[in-house]
């Protein structure tokens, strides 16, 4: 349509309804459903290899480009595909298992199919159920923060910590940030998630020492879409924490879309106080040219290459890599994922300044890092605490 215009938009599609009419034959339906969406039901597939082999057939019937008007036009067809064996019940309902296996075969690129699959329908349903339950969950007080310990690994020092967002349903028991968050960036509610986060973080952050910090991972949905500098200078109003100590942790993928907006928000963040920290770096998508100009204070390394860098001698090269292109840049350098003390110590060793990991502690409530940053007050004797003793106070 975009390229040729609606009319030989309309030609194609009575081409391709056409040639799947040849192949349905006399016992076999097809109908179109909408736009671009066909179906054919062909009578005597009952076996999982039938299914197989009528959606190779299918895909073959596009192998050869569709003559239109002496232009020829080659097409990609993605197939769900759904056995009347499924005990489905009426063919409407046959119908939309083909649907919902179509819904996971666009998710490939090209030509391809997918059958009906019944655990990927339940999981879409649970799916829906938490996107309906999302506001009522923040309304009601479902949703609640941990904090992750994060210290100088020279010294062993609390210097910080991270907020992780959780969510304990009444009914559904506590659930995963790896579904909600998702869940949140698709129907956008990560930007009302993310206030939420700024706001009890801050305020958590105010009961600590002065020398700790409070990190907060922005989604690159809430960055690009939401009114982050306003979120957040609104949190800080609120609790009256001094910017310097509210850390917002970024990704490497919010740098799909380059543009001057994206540099427009960082500066804006950069002169509200606040500091800034690339996090899991080494996974997505940056340049080195790109990071270069922006304005960051901190690079967090994937803990992908902490827990291999003891035995695997190219993920030390990484490791060694991005501590020499951090301090380069100017900008701390902290190991994510640190569980035991020889990763600790190997870090240390390299330049790494800070460490965050379930060997200094794991996700806890607010409360529970102030007591923590006493105890090491305590144990330092007013002097900085050994990485293992702080260890064994969390």
């Amino acid at each position: 349509n975009e390229m040729l215009g609606r009319e030989k938009g309309d030609s194609v599609l009575q081409a391709v309804a056409a040639r799947l009419r040849r192949h349905a034959g006399i016992d076999g339906l097809t109908a179109r459903l909408a736009g671009d969406v066909l179906c054919l039901a062909t009578a005597g597939i009952e076996s999982e290899d039938a299914l197989a082999e009528s959606a190779a057939q299918l895909l073959a019937l596009f192998d050869t480009p569709f003559g239109i008007d002496g232009i020829k036009i080659e097409l990609n067809a993605r197939i769900g595909a759904c056995s009347g064996s499924e005990n489905l019940g009426s063919p409407g309902k046959w119908i939309e298992a083909a649907e919902l296996a179509l819904i996971d075969a666009k998710r490939v690129g090209g030509s391809g199919w997918r059958a009906y699959d019944p655990a990927s329908t339940l999981r879409r349903a649970r799916s829906r159920l938490l996107e309906a339950e999302l506001r009522t969950g923040l309304d009601q007080g479902q949703f609640f923060l941990l904090f992750q310990p994060q210290v100088a690994l020279t010294s062993g020092r609390l210097v910080g910590a991270e907020a992780l967002l959780r969510w304990q349903h009444p009914t559904l028991g506590m659930i995963s940030p790896a579904e909600f968050i998702s869940i949140s960036e698709a129907n956008g509610f990560i930007c009302d998630l993310g206030q939420f986060m700024f706001r009890e973080a801050c305020k958590a952050a105010t009961n600590w020492p002065s020398h700790v910090s409070v990190a907060v991972n922005i989604s690159p949905v809430q960055f690009l879409r939401g009114d982050l500098l306003s979120d957040i200078r609104a949190a800080l109003d609120a609790s009256g924490l001094q910017p310097h100590r509210l850390h917002v942790e970024i990704t490497e993928s919010i740098f799909v879309e380059r543009s001057e907006e994206l540099l427009t928000k960082l500066d804006a963040l950069r002169d509200l106080g606040v500091t800034i920290a690339l996090d899991d770096f080494g996974t997505g998508y940056s340049s080195l040219s790109y990071i270069s100009s922006l304005p960051l204070d901190k690079l967090k390394i994937d803990q992908s290459f902490v827990r291999d860098m003891v035995s695997d001698p190219a993920a030390q090269s990484i490791v060694q890599a991005v501590m020499t292109l951090a301090h380069g840049l100017g900008l701390k350098v902290v190991g994510e994922g640190i569980e035991n003390a020889l990763q600790a110590e190997m870090l240390t060793a390299m330049g790494c300044e800070e460490g965050q990991g379930y060997l200094f502690g794991r996700p806890q409530s607010a409360r529970q890092i102030q007591a923590l940053s006493a105890a090491h007050s305590l144990l330092s004797g007013g002097h900085e605490a050994s990485v293992s003793a702080l260890a064994q106070a969390g």
